[in-house]
């Protein structure tokens, strides 16, 4: 398995020595364990990657600054994507997954999703239900829910709910 994590953290833009160090000194040897991590998270690692700060021993065991080692921003952006992918694979759908599967080509359509919801800010008043205009509270009702992700059906669902009410008062 720390092979596999290796060669995905090698596919998502890291060197082969950052993926190495990722995964034997700084724990990530699993998937599970990459799904621990936040955005905030991920920042912390690659900044104590880049500079972990002490020493090393250098010629004639001069101790030296250690100067770390190279991460691009492109990589650091690929594992924030990377642990969202996961995060929607194995908690939302629940899909059995590899680290072979975490690839570029698998990740990128998840960019938007991952803008979207990072900045998703839910409804705060709800609509104004109007008793006697019925369709205008229905429409507002639909449209509040379509505010809400993932509730499209609900909408649906909320609809058929509201005009069997209606078709049952405008019979009585």
């Amino acid at each position: 398995m720390e092979a596999q994590m290796r060669l995905m953290f090698a596919h998502l833009g890291f060197s082969q020595v950052v993926a190495r160090s990722i995964v034997a000194d700084h724990g990530i040897a699993s998937l599970t364990d990459l799904l621990r991590f936040e955005s905030s998270d991920i920042d912390t690692l690659c900044k104590n990657i880049q500079h972990p700060g002490g020493t090393i021993a250098a010629r004639g065991n001069q101790q030296v600054p250690n100067p770390g080692m190279p991460i691009s921003t492109m990589a650091q952006s690929n594992l924030k994507l990377a642990t969202f992918w996961l995060m929607h694979c194995l908690e939302r759908v629940q899909r059995p997954t590899t680290p072979a599967d975490v690839t570029r080509d698998a990740i990128d359509p998840f960019s938007r999703q991952q803008k979207t919801e990072e900045t998703y800010e839910p409804p705060t008043e709800p609509p104004k239900i109007d008793e006697k205009n019925w369709v205008k509270m229905m429409e507002a009702m639909e449209e509040w829910l379509h505010l809400i992700p993932g509730e499209r059906c609900c909408c649906t669902y909320f609809r058929d709910i509201i005009v069997s009410i209606y078709d049952v008062i405008c019979e009585s």
